[in-house]
């Protein structure tokens, strides 16, 4: 691999020779690759008449961000999903995943998460047995490897990692709406609201309302019982306020440089839900698409709800690059960004996640950060708050108040709670979390990855 990007670089300069000279570069590159041999996917590829550059143009970069081939050549942008997986499945002799797979036999959520980590899914396709399998990873390399030299099959079907989530959304339909809506309650029940807060009787939540109205009728009606409890407000806010003067001169913000190099790195997922704002696709994905990490490790799902025709137009007028699916949740209630979330989170793929807002804009180096710090950081530490700041000041006076409050929140109050090792309240965006789903990826095993 080493010597195929030392190769590469070698053709690049031969082409720019060949411009010069009037020979065509195709012929130049073609011909300076030849003694390099291709991966069985890209050997079934240029059978398939895929032209030789870009394939080692992937290997190349392949190696530097330590991904498939497959995968790169993929992220690269040089064909569309549809035209790679096509091409793959004719020259290897097997179907293009379609419509029978995407109408089969329900499934439910257990089945989706599953099949969306291991990227194969087990299926009845006119009656028969089918093997649907995700065109990403290392099973594109063992299938085309496994299938040469055999005659073609119907029991194996190709679908583009896209494709496929597509077809396993579709097939999971309200079972995977449901899942979403219960969310955490079903792995942690303890943790939520519904489980995790004490439970009152009626009578004693009666009681309760009782005298707080009582205290209240005889605070109206005795001004001194008025007074005290104004003076028991204002001491409560004093003391919070005197807290975070005193958390000004606490622990100090330390910057992060990311050093781990690209091969490296992680998959990481990104969850951005978004609920009838076309409006902000163009810009929204063109940060997402500025991040600085390898495309191909790149796992960012777009989530809509069900009949968001606005925002499914606007991502059909400005589609997004390889490697970003738009994931639209199947109908259910309530339409809320945790519901669809929880659907994201099932799909998820990442050894690391984060969840971004329809207007943020994160800095290119902020997943690369987040993962340098993961790295420093014990094993508990589950979760990274990333600095939030409001870019619209300008706007007016309320706008620069907002600033002015994200500031002091982000860049002083956060860092000093965090120097004082106690809790910090987690903004509900641009955070990041250690993928505990990836001990189900790795019990799994590595055949399926």
């Amino acid at each position: 691999m080493h010597e195929t990007a030392l190769q590469l670089a070698r053709d690049r300069d031969a082409s720019a020779e060949a411009r010069s000279s009037g020979a065509r570069p195709f012929d130049v590159e073609a011909r300076a690759h030849q003694a390099a041999p291709l991966p069985p996917e890209f050997a079934a590829l240029e059978r398939a008449g895929l032209p030789p550059g870009p394939l080692y143009a992937a290997l190349a970069e392949a190696e530097s961000a330590g991904v498939e081939p497959f995968d790169a050549l993929l992220a690269s942008g040089r064909f569309s999903e549809t035209e790679l997986v096509e091409a793959l499945a004719r020259a290897i002799g097997v179907d293009v995943a379609g419509a029978e797979d995407t109408a089969g036999a329900p499934i439910d959520a257990d089945v989706f998460a599953l099949a969306a980590a291991t990227g194969h899914l087990a299926s009845l396709g006119g009656g028969e047995p089918r093997f649907v399998v995700a065109a990403r990873g290392a099973a594109v390399r063992r299938l085309a490897r496994a299938r040469r030299g055999l005659p073609r099959t119907r029991a194996i079907a190709l679908a583009g990692p896209r494709a496929y989530a597509d077809l396993l959304v579709a097939r999971a339909g309200p079972a995977l709406a449901a899942r979403a809506a219960e969310g955490p309650a079903r792995v942690a029940p303890g943790m939520t609201v519904a489980h995790g807060l004490p439970s009152l009787a009626r009578r004693t939540k009666r009681m309760m309302a009782s005298g707080v109205a009582a205290l209240l009728l005889a605070a109206f009606l005795w001004p001194p019982l008025a007074a005290a409890l104004f003076a028991a407000i204002g001491l409560v806010f004093a003391a919070m306020n005197g807290f975070r003067l005193f958390l000004c001169f606490g622990g100090t913000d330390r910057r992060i440089e990311p050093r781990i190099g690209r091969a490296s790195l992680p998959v990481y997922t990104v969850l951005v839900a978004l609920h009838r704002e076309g409006a902000v696709i163009p810009s929204l994905l063109g940060a997402l698409e500025s991040l600085d990490y390898p495309a191909a490790k790149l796992d960012i799902k777009i989530l809509l709800e069900a009949g968001d025709d606005e925002t499914l137009a606007a991502l059909a007028a400005r589609p997004p690059r390889a490697g970003i699916e738009v994931l639209v949740v199947p109908s259910g209630g309530p339409q809320t960004k945790p519901r669809a979330l929880n659907a994201g989170l099932l799909a998820a793929r990442g050894e690391f996640l984060a969840v971004f807002d329809a207007e943020d804009r994160p800095d290119p180096k902020q997943l690369r950060i987040a993962v340098e710090a993961f790295r420093r950081s014990p094993r508990e530490v589950a979760c990274l708050q990333a600095r939030l700041a409001i870019d619209n000041h300008a706007d007016g006076w309320l706008c620069r108040h907002f600033a002015i409050e994200y500031a002091a929140l982000f860049d002083v109050v956060l860092p000093a709670l965090s120097a004082l090792r106690l809790p910090i309240p987690l903004g509900g965006t641009s955070n990041h979390f250690r993928g505990i789903w990836q001990q189900t990826h790795e019990a799994i095993g590595p055949s399926f990855s």
